[in-house]
């Protein structure tokens, strides 16, 4: 049960972003030049901003770094 559940929590990390600008575009693609970097690190910073896309955006910073 435990690894089915850890299954299910990765599954809710999203890997391309669904809306905005670069809609369709994949978060770790986005991290890996300044202006994608720079609209992620925007996003972070909003209020409304999903948890498990919050973490799929820290991630991909944190590889690119």
């Amino acid at each position: 049960m435990e690894s089915l559940y850890e299954f299910s929590e990765m599954a809710r990390i999203p890997t391309h972003l669904s809306f905005g600008k670069h809609k369709g575009e994949a978060i770790t693609d986005l991290a890996t030049h300044s202006d994608g970097a720079g609209y992620l690190k925007w996003l972070l910073k909003q209020d409304t901003v999903d948890p498990y896309l919050a973490e799929a955006c820290k991630n991909a910073l944190e590889q690119s770094a």
